[in-house]
Formats: structure tokens, C-alpha cells, sequence
């Protein structure tokens, strides 16, 4: 398995730290972040994977994921608890 530069965002406390505990164990190169500010902040070089909620306190995820998407080219995976069909509709792209 080749190590991967992960960056998580989530300002949920416990998901952050059940996820970065879980990547890092599995021997990953894990960064946690809380917010976009502190996404931005933690990005440096950027990240061979984003996993990032989409409902952040200062900000929009999916914006973000599309930011970081085109700034370093990583692949992003949505974490939402949101489960409507607009909602669905929406990150699904």
C-alpha cells in the first residue's frame, strides 16, 4: 500500500478524530483540520487526498474541495450528513 498525504476537515470533534486516528493507523500521512481557514492554513504543498465535510462554521466544503481540487489536483471525497436528493444533486459532482 503506497502512503498517502491526507487532509480531513470536519468541525465535528469526534469525526475528525475517529478518521485521523483510523488513516494514520493504517499508516497514511494524516492532517485534521476543523474549518476551511484551517484547511487553508494546514494545505502547504497540498494533499494526495481531501476528505471534507460540507458544512463547515466559516465556510462551504464543497467550495473548498473544488479549491483545493483545482489548486493541487487531489482527489476529494464529500463527508455530509445531508441526504436529500438537492443535497445529493449538488456534491454529487
Amino acid at each position: 500500500m503506497t502512503t498517502q498525504r491526507i487532509l480531513i476537515v470536519d468541525d465535528h470533534a469526534d469525526t475528525l478524530a475517529m478518521l485521523a486516528r483510523l488513516l494514520s493507523g493504517l499508516g497514511h500521512q494524516v492532517t485534521a483540520a476543523a474549518s476551511c481557514a484551517g484547511a487553508r492554513a494546514a494545505a502547504g504543498d497540498g494533499f494526495d487526498l481531501l476528505l471534507c465535510d460540507v458544512g463547515l462554521p466559516d465556510g462551504d466544503g464543497a467550495a473548498l474541495m473544488g479549491e483545493v481540487k483545482q489548486r493541487w489536483g487531489c482527489r476529494t471525497v464529500a463527508l455530509t450528513g445531508f441526504g436529500m436528493e438537492s443535497d445529493l444533486a449538488r456534491y454529487a459532482a
